[in-house]
């Protein structure tokens, strides 16, 4: 303790007050001494399961704030918690801290059980970092928990893994269950065997897996696949057809195409405009 300013000798044990208000001021005082050590880490980083929710949002917010190379690996562990509350904090520290704490996460992710897993792969996706690509892939083949294919599966699009796309078209008759899934991440991913897939399997499929194969046309969507959903208009019903409309217009600017003005597409259109949500509607 001698090496510490006063101030944050102070601040170190304020945090064992019995009072919350003194514990969330130590916090915060903590919060703004920048740099911090390894000690006083591992003292900040236990009160992210503090009784008293005030103190427990300062802890987030210094520990996103703070640098430490610690930091990560003190914080993963708490995605174990059974407080919802107290695994969420420390999944927004985390997904705040990013690229820094990738390799934290990544070691962990063989010591926590399928939820664990499931929480630690949908952070992972949002940081978008391609490095847990390889772990993901491993896992996806490794697990027998649907919830944690669904994850691995939504991350690989999320990190727009195009060496994961044959592995996650695998997984395509497995069950329905993953089908709109594999869809959107695949529509995410882009490439030209995602699209030629999508593509392939249109008019096999459910309303709701369509939905996801038409919202990806308007991502990585080409000629032929503009041509698809004009010819399937007819069938397109409620929000499918909607998100057509929508769709149609994006490829028609991004590819400079003619939207045929016929019967079939003009009774989308007004449907859209009738019914569909305002993001649909501009569209129409």
């Amino acid at each position: 303790m001698e090496n510490y300013s006063e101030e944050l000798k102070v601040a170190l044990e304020g945090l064992k007050s019995s009072n919350p208000q003194e514990r969330r001021s130590a916090v915060e005082t903590i919060g703004f001494s920048g740099e911090i050590t390894e000690h006083v880490a591992k003292l900040l980083v236990s009160r992210l399961a503090d009784t008293d929710k005030g103190v427990r949002d300062a802890v987030s917010v210094a520990l996103i704030n703070l640098d430490n190379p610690m930091i990560g690996a003190l914080v993963v562990p708490f995605v174990s918690s059974t407080d919802i509350s107290i695994r969420n904090l420390a999944g927004e520290v985390l997904l705040k801290k990013g690229l820094s704490i990738v390799n934290d996460m990544l070691d962990y992710l063989d010591k926590g059980d399928d939820d664990d897993k499931k929480f630690i792969i949908d952070i992972l996706g949002l940081i978008g970092d391609q490095t847990p690509a390889t772990k993901i892939l491993e896992i996806l083949h490794s697990t027998e928990n649907e919830n944690v294919v669904l994850a691995c599966i939504e991350a690989l699009g999320n990190i727009k893994c195009e060496q994961g796309v044959a592995e996650i078209i695998k997984f395509y008759t497995v069950s329905e269950l993953y089908s709109p899934t594999i869809i959107e991440a695949l529509g995410k991913i882009g490439s030209d065997e995602a699209l030629q897939f999508i593509m392939q399997k249109f008019h096999d499929v459910d309303e709701l897996t369509k939905f996801s194969m038409i919202e990806s046309f308007g991502l990585i969507g080409n000629e032929e696949s503009f041509f698809l959903i004009l010819s399937d208009l007819r069938n397109l019903n409620g929000p499918t057809a909607w998100a057509a409309v929508e769709t149609l217009n994006m490829l028609k600017d991004k590819l400079s195409l003619d939207v045929p003005y016929d019967e079939h597409m003009k009774n989308a259109i007004l449907k859209t405009l009738n019914e569909g949500d305002v993001r649909f509607k501009r569209a129409a």
